[in-house]
């Protein structure tokens, strides 16, 4: 029933089927027919299912109960107040891991952190002359770093594990020399696809939503006080897995988010503000089987409050390929925006200029991975092994995106669930 009364014009209702008819070779028979289709789930037992063309609507992982984001940080407090063994340090910055002497591989024993407001120079609250008060935690059996595919590098260096060369110029004594730490990092390519129609694809919308997010708008009072209303909801008109005809193999290589009445795609401050645009329609392409390894985090200074220097270093590798994968999907969307005969005009990518040089300009990331990759134990060109311990050190562990030897997929969050599951029953394993 939400899949069909989202679908609230017969412009809308036409594009729909023109897409179903040239990704899928299905012709949907009537509006219902389409919210079934859309109602298919994209985590089905299948394991072929990446091997035929799907659209879909995005399963999210929204409470019932509150309608806002199910997240590890619920599950981390409902552990907490169980009255479970966990202690959390708030408002806390990691500053390194501290080591011992143990035969012929260095002992991770001890975590040492600051507390304060505002301690990291990514925060906008950061200032440089206030300080914090710096503690350390002591490991009873083993440490875990789990800080992310910028923070875990970071930590590790700043801790003496990483390139030795980098290490010696910053004069952080090299406890184990792994040139892999803060490199091979990943993340999927981005573009964008924006086009303006003459006419609205979607009805104007008819809400007291004000999107400011606070005691003056309805909707957002709706939610806040019974989790239910337009904030409740999921967005985007389709998605849809897609095999380009550079593929590795026989699995969708794309994966298209879409939505009418939506303009530009991207992350910045205010964008969830952003107002309806009838008239427009937005997408973003996603490119799963990223094919450059380049990216690398490394560190400015040995000061654990900076930030690390952050380069994906884009299109770097085999950019022909992944360009030329997001070139077929922009050519499919503009194929069926023909087939529906509205006048429109491209926004991006850049009419202007080749395709390949606008989506080199236009695109983004936001799940970066494999700055900490995992690979057979011992090898100097991976980071962990197939039971997340680090290279030469006793007691160290790493569960998060960073250990993904490549990109998997198109979204980040079930991947890197399944990994720390796959962590525990290690861990246990092995206590």
């Amino acid at each position: 029933t939400s899949v069909t009364t989202g679908i609230t014009s017969d412009n809308l209702a036409r594009f729909l089927s023109m897409m179903f008819l040239e990704a899928e070779v299905t012709e949907p028979e009537s509006v219902e027919h389409m919210a079934q289709l859309l109602d298919r789930d994209i985590n089905n037992v299948d394991t072929d299912r990446y091997e035929n063309p799907l659209m879909f609507m995005l399963p999210l992982a929204i409470s019932s109960t509150t309608g806002s984001r199910s997240s590890i940080a619920h599950y981390i407090n409902n552990v907490f107040e169980a009255g479970h063994p966990l202690t959390i340090s708030l408002h806390s910055l990691v500053t390194k891991i501290l080591f011992e002497e143990c035969g012929d591989k260095p002992k991770a024993i001890d975590v040492e952190y600051m507390v304060g407001e505002g301690l990291y120079s990514a925060d906008g609250r950061y200032n440089v002359s206030q300080g914090g008060e710096t503690r350390a935690v002591r490991a009873k059996k083993e440490v875990i770093v789990s800080g992310g595919t910028f923070n875990t590098p970071q930590i590790l260096k700043l801790s003496g594990i990483g390139p030795r060369q980098e290490l010696e110029e910053l004069g952080i004594p090299v406890f184990v020399d792994i040139p892999t730490v803060g490199n091979f990092m990943q993340d999927n390519y981005e573009a964008p696809i924006h086009v303006r129609a003459e006419v609205p694809w979607v009805k104007p919308e008819n809400s007291s939503c004000t999107r400011t997010f606070n005691a003056s708008d309805p909707c957002f009072v709706q939610w806040e006080s019974s989790g239910t209303g337009p904030y409740s909801l999921s967005g985007g008109t389709f998605f849809l897995t897609w095999r380009s005809s550079v593929s590795w193999n026989n699995d969708a290589d794309l994966c298209f988010l879409s939505a009418a009445s939506f303009g530009e795609f991207g992350f910045y401050p205010g964008f969830s503000r952003r107002a309806p645009m009838p008239n427009s329609w937005g997408s973003s392409i996603v490119k799963m089987q990223t094919a450059n390894p380049a990216g690398t985090v490394t560190l400015r200074s040995k000061d654990p409050r900076q930030a690390p220097k952050i380069n994906f270093n884009f299109s770097a590798e085999r950019a022909e390929t992944d360009l030329q994968a997001l070139v077929d999907g922009v050519e499919l969307m503009l194929r069926v925006y023909d087939d529906v005969g509205l006048p429109y005009t491209v926004i991006t990518p850049n009419p202007g200029v080749d395709m390949k040089h606008a989506l080199m300009d236009e695109a983004f990331n936001h799940h970066a991975n494999s700055s900490c990759r995992m690979g057979p134990a011992g090898h100097k060109d991976y980071c962990v092994d197939s039971k997340f311990r680090v290279n030469g050190v006793e007691n160290l562990r790493l569960v998060d995106a960073s250990v993904f030897p490549r990109v998997p997929g198109a979204m980040r969050n079930g991947p890197t669930f399944t990994i720390s599951r796959k962590a525990f029953e290690t861990i246990l394993e092995y206590s």
